[in-house]
This record gives structure tokens, C-alpha cells and sequence, in this order.
């Protein structure tokens, strides 16, 4: 893998560790081929120089009077639901008398109601100026116009044709269901755990991704470069499918929701795309999800890992049983059975294996018609109980938006 800051198309092909680009007002750089780079939300070196810090993010929030009540239901449903671990230091506090609850899950680890998005893109607009240009350039765009782009897409991919764009400006309402259950990295040695966006219509993948692409054009957005897999993937235009058995699940890489997301889906292939990159190169494809837990959130639990600066690390866990309760057609036999599971009895199991055959529906028709620019970092809100609905307890500052 090789990883950039892509920002502008039609860049020098000359061979270098460092090329710079200038363009009006501003400098871009791109750095290749350092392997030995690592870093995480924009820091650390790259070719010698620090990354620039990773400040703000574009996305589609999911939070509004309809879809609020249903989130918090069903996030209260899942943390009932989550297993509880034993280990001996529990074993010996209950031996004397003391009740003790650790769920498998940390509640620190899961993420407050008023979070939940769907990350497009992050963004380092780490001056006034910067920050002003994103925002001018969000309010230029004709999202209703991208919109009718993606549905024209979404029709030209589908062997049925899901969604028709009308001949008029007017445009049905883009609505998604949030459904089933994820881990990332993987199953057995999960520290994320996400849901899906489910689009009747097909549009919504195309249109994030060229959403996407307009702002890493404008030299606006972080854009990390992969090799090709060289007709690997499917084309862009089919839906953002994770759980499709026809594409297989390489091990990913993956942060949370305010860093980029990255992970191995189809890869886009049009025009834009091929700007962007250098030949051999594409975007790395985009994952639209929304998190439901994260451990790197979760300080009583990290880790320290072996190396001798003892670097903190986020805690893991075996997520199999809750994919076999809130997974896409899973199954315990399909995901492996957790030894814990040993202790419940064989109609707990059974009634598992039933409610799996379902993907989980976290909320329903969930209306999107916003793209905001949020500020990385969630913070808390209070409470205003004179309000109908249920407590946020932590939101993005959102610096602005466009309704579409």
C-alpha cells in the first residue's frame, strides 16, 4: 500500500521520495514509497516532514427528529445484549459477595447518540483561510445536480432499475435504513464495530463518492492512494455492500469516523478517479458506515504493547457473538461459536440463530439531506429536557452545511 495527500489531478510523473506541487495560494506535496511510515490521524513523519494535522471532516449526519428515537432504542437493545466477560479478578469479587458487571464491549467504548454519521472525507484546515475556502467551495456545489448524477449511475449499474431520475429538478428523498453489524479489523480481534447504510434507491454510494472526489479536486481533502488491483474489484456504481458474498473481505485498515475509514470495497474506476491518481494508483475505495463502538475510546481497557517504548494500544475482543445476534444473515456456525456461548441454553441459541437470519435494524428510513462540515472531536451537550427527545450526550461542532 502506498499512501498520499492527493489533492489536485494531472500531477508530474517525475520519480522522487518528495514532489511538490504549487498551485495559487497554496502548496501540495505528495510523499511515495516510504514504507516505514506510520501514523494515525495525520501525525507523525512523512518524508522528513510532519503530516499536517487531520482537523475537520465532510459527512452525512444521521441524527434528526425521526431517526433519533429508533437510534437510542436500538443502541440501548444492543448494550443489554452485549456478553459479559469473567476474568479471575471478577471471579474473586463475586466469591466474597461483590456484584460485578464487565461487559465484553467497555461503555466508554460505545459511541454517544449525538455522533452518529456517515464519514465522507477529513480534511487539514488548519488556518482561517483554509477552513473558508472548504466552506465556500460546499456551498458552490449543486448537490440536487449530483444527486440526479448518482441516480443516473445507480440506473445504468443495476440490472433492475431501482431508481429513476425525473425528468423535472424535483428529486425523491434520499433515504437510507442503518443495518447489521460489523468488526473491524476482523471478528475474533475487533476494536470497531459499525452499521450499514441500506439504499433502496442505489444512489447513495455514487453520490458520496463523487461528493468525494469534488473535494479532493479542489485540493481540500486527504486522498489515500492504493495500487490497482487491476480489475480486482467490481466497478463504482454497485451499492456499499460489505456483507456481499461475491467480493471477498481482505484484511482492512481502519480508524474511527474522524479519521479516513479506509477499507477494501470496489474500487472506483471512472474518470475522475483516474485524474486523481498516478497510473497504477486509485482512491482508496470508501466505506460509508456508521460506528457503534470504538475501543481506541475506551482508557480503562487499552493495553501496552511489547515494544520497548510500551506504547498504549486499543483494546480487542472477540466480536463473533455479536455478529451472530445482529450480523447480516450470520449465524454462530457461520462466524465460529465463542465459548461462552456454552453457558447459555440450546433455546438462547436457537432463538439467535432465528433473529440472525435477519439483519438488525438499527433505524429505518432515515431521511439525509444535509452535508456537513463537522470539527474533529466530539463534545459533550447537555441535556435540555424543556426539548422533546432523547439526550445527544456528545456531538461534532458542525462549522457548516448545505441542505440538498
Amino acid at each position: 500500500m502506498i499512501k498520499s495527500f492527493c489533492y489536485i489531478p494531472g500531477r508530474s510523473t517525475r520519480s522522487s521520495p518528495q514532489i511538490s506541487y504549487k498551485a495559487p495560494n497554496r502548496y501540495f506535496s505528495l510523499a511515495m514509497g516510504n514504507k516505514n511510515h506510520k501514523g494515525r490521524h495525520g501525525r507523525g513523519n512523512m518524508g522528513g516532514n510532519k503530516k499536517p494535522p487531520l482537523t475537520h471532516f465532510l459527512c452525512l449526519p444521521l441524527v434528526n427528529q425521526s431517526s433519533a428515537t429508533q437510534l437510542v432504542n436500538s443502541l440501548a437493545d444492543f448494550k443489554s445484549k452485549i456478553p459479559l466477560i469473567f476474568p479471575p479478578a471478577a471471579a474473586r469479587a463475586e466469591a466474597v459477595g461483590h456484584a460485578v458487571r464487565i461487559p465484553l464491549v467497555p461503555d466508554d467504548a460505545m459511541r454517544p447518540l449525538g455522533t452518529l454519521h456517515l464519514t465522507l472525507g477529513v480534511m487539514s484546515l488548519t488556518t482561517e483561510e483554509r477552513l473558508q475556502q472548504a466552506l465556500d467551495f460546499l456551498q458552490s456545489l449543486d448537490l440536487n445536480s449530483l444527486l440526479k448524477e448518482a441516480g443516473t449511475q445507480a440506473e445504468s449499474t443495476s440490472d433492475e432499475q431501482l431508481c429513476k431520475a425525473t425528468a423535472d429538478e424535483s428529486l425523491e428523498p434520499l433515504t437510507i435504513t442503518l443495518t447489521s453489524l460489523y468488526a473491524l479489523p476482523k471478528p475474533r480481534s475487533a476494536t470497531i464495530l459499525h452499521a450499514h447504510p441500506l439504499d433502496p434507491t442505489s444512489r447513495l454510494y455514487p453520490f458520496c463518492v463523487n461528493l468525494r472526489n469534488k473535494f479532493i479536486e479542489a485540493g481540500l481533502m486527504h486522498c489515500e492512494m492504493i495500487k490497482d488491483p487491476k480489475g480486482k474489484w467490481r466497478a463504482q456504481g454497485e451499492e456499499n455492500t460489505p456483507q456481499s458474498t461475491s467480493v471477498s473481505r481482505p484484511t482492512v485498515e481502519h480508524s474511527d469516523s474522524d479519521s479516513d475509514g479506509g477499507v477494501d470495497l470496489p474500487v472506483i474506476r471512472n474518470a475522475k478517479s483516474t485524474a486523481l491518481g498516478q497510473e497504477g494508483l486509485v482512491p482508496r475505495p470508501l466505506l460509508l458506515h456508521a460506528t457503534i463502538s470504538n475501543t481506541i475510546y475506551a482508557k480503562s481497557r487499552r493495553t501496552f504493547s511489547n515494544d520497548k517504548r510500551k506504547k498504549r494500544e486499543a483494546y480487542k475482543f472477540d466480536a463473533t457473538e455479536l455478529i451472530a445476534m445482529f450480523g447480516d444473515n450470520a449465524s454462530p456456525h457461520s462466524q465460529g461459536q465463542n465459548k461462552s456461548q456454552k453457558n447459555h441454553g440450546e433455546k438462547q441459541l436457537q432463538a439467535q440463530r432465528n433473529a440472525a437470519r435477519e439483519p438488525y435494524i438499527w433505524a429505518k428510513d432515515i431521511l439525509l439531506d444535509r452535508i456537513c462540515i463537522c470539527e474533529m472531536g466530539a463534545k459533550p451537550v447537555p441535556h435540555d429536557e424543556s426539548k422533546e427527545g432523547p439526550a445527544l450526550v456528545e456531538e461534532y461542532t458542525v462549522v457548516g452545511e448545505k441542505r440538498f
